[in-house]
């Protein structure tokens, strides 16, 4: 048994997801991971598709490349107006992301979860969690104002 699926059972906490995929893991992900393996009560997990340059204590590694099935992200990208070449294919990348993580969640057997990007710096989170399902259930993220929204930082305590 992977230690997500001991965590997704044995757990009351959610873990804490980070992704990064067409790449190497940046160097400065580590200052993100080890910043976060001291405040988050829960476990760690990066999926990743490259090299990982150094490896943090307590952080759980897993290349998605290995059990991802990107064709429902392909049956996606097919049907969608989103501009192909903005930004070096940004909006796909981003997209992407959701596919795995739904993925990811199904195959660990995780109900809840919070994402956050690696170079996002987050401070008093612990409690996040607990805060957010008291609210409801859904997908929770940040909101700038009402026309703007980001996915930098995203809970989920309910999966379709």
């Amino acid at each position: 048994m992977s230690r997500s699926t001991q965590l997704s059972g044995a757990s009351d906490y959610p873990p804490l997801v980070y992704f990064y995929g067409g790449a190497p893991i940046p160097a400065y992900a580590n200052v993100t991971l080890r910043y976060m393996r001291s405040r988050w009560n829960g476990e760690i997990v990066i999926l990743h598709s490259d090299s990982v340059p150094k490896k943090v204590r307590g952080v759980t590694y897993l290349r998605y490349t290995e059990w991802y099935d990107s064709r429902p992200f392909e049956e996606f990208k097919n049907g969608s107006p989103l501009e192909e070449n903005f930004r070096q294919g940004f909006w796909y990348l981003t997209a992407e992301r959701f596919f795995v993580l739904a993925q990811w969640a199904k195959r660990a057997d995780v109900r809840r979860f919070l994402h956050a990007e690696l170079d996002v710096a987050l401070y008093d989170v612990e409690d996040l969690p607990e805060t957010l399902d008291s609210w409801g259930d859904g997908l929770f993220y940040p909101r700038a104002s009402s026309e703007f929204a980001g996915a930098s930082l995203i809970y989920i305590n309910s999966l379709l």
